[in-house]
């Protein structure tokens, strides 16, 4: 028994020497080429809390309604994709959902300033926002910038909402300017949540556009609207993408329309 163990031992240790040997033989271009390769998929694990239920309902929305986060975002993600496919239509939603995200971005910034200023002008007062004891908190599944823009926009309308209740409590604020405020503002965003609904995956692309194909034809029969030039001509930049990945979509793209190029011209000899 002793013996067959020390065999056993002699084995491993042999095939452990045969590993470190392999592995040792690997060549400088060998080396360069581990060097060189990219790092894998970045990955997220945020988690945003609101603390108002009027938030709240924005974030979850309704089955048959308007849409909530999530909604929004699983559409963002499919309208992404359809960007870089080659999409035109895509590209222009997500610009008119860009513009609106911000617009609301903007008027939940500026009231914020109104009121704050409003309540801090009574003599002996130092606002203080309401804070939730178990605020509800969500998680943040996609790292895309559309997303990520949309979240500031729900958490900076949470954050009205605490501080206009604290100027209705505090009889500073009348109950009705606080619900108009709040009603406006819940309008702009969900205008914002709900403009990529405005789009539908066709399969089209700008290859198709081009030359008025079928999916051209059912894509702006779906959308009815107009697209500039520079997104035709494939030269738009869209919103929140960086330069260096816009070059890479815009190459993969051409190589997309060269092989549907080459596709179209075989079903026409054929």
């Amino acid at each position: 028994m002793h013996k067959k163990s020390n065999k056993n031992n002699k084995e491993k240790a042999k095939n452990k020497k045969d590993n470190f040997q392999q592995g040792s033989r690997l060549t400088k271009q060998d080396w360069e080429n581990l060097a060189r390769k990219e790092p894998g998929r970045l990955e997220n694990s945020s988690i945003f809390c609101v603390q108002t239920k009027t938030a709240q309902k924005i974030v979850v929305g309704q089955e048959k309604g308007p849409a909530g986060f999530y909604k929004f975002a699983g559409k963002i993600s499919q309208m992404f994709h359809g960007m870089v496919g080659g999409d035109p239509f895509a590209e222009y939603y997500l610009a008119i959902t860009y513009k609106h995200l911000i617009m609301a971005i903007e008027k939940l910034e500026a009231l914020r300033e109104e009121y704050e200023e409003k309540i801090n002008k009574m003599e002996g007062m130092n606002l203080v926002a309401y804070t939730s004891d178990k605020p509800k908190g969500y998680q943040i599944k996609s790292k895309n910038r559309y997303i990520g823009l949309c979240v500031r926009t729900i958490l900076l309308y949470d954050q009205l909402a605490r501080t206009l209740y604290v100027g209705q409590d505090l009889f500073i604020l009348k109950e009705e300017e606080v619900q108009e405020a709040l009603r406006q503002t819940r309008l702009e965003i969900r205008r914002a949540l709900n403009a990529p609904f405005c789009w539908y995956y066709t399969g089209v692309t700008r290859y198709d556009v081009r030359h008025n194909t079928s999916k051209a034809k059912m894509a702006y029969e779906s959308m009815k609207i107009t697209l500039s030039s520079q997104i035709l001509t494939g030269t738009f930049k869209v919103p929140l993408i960086s330069v260096e990945k816009m070059q890479q979509i815009r190459e993969q793209q051409k190589q997309r329309e060269a092989i549907q190029q080459q596709e179209q011209q075989q079903q026409e000899r054929d």
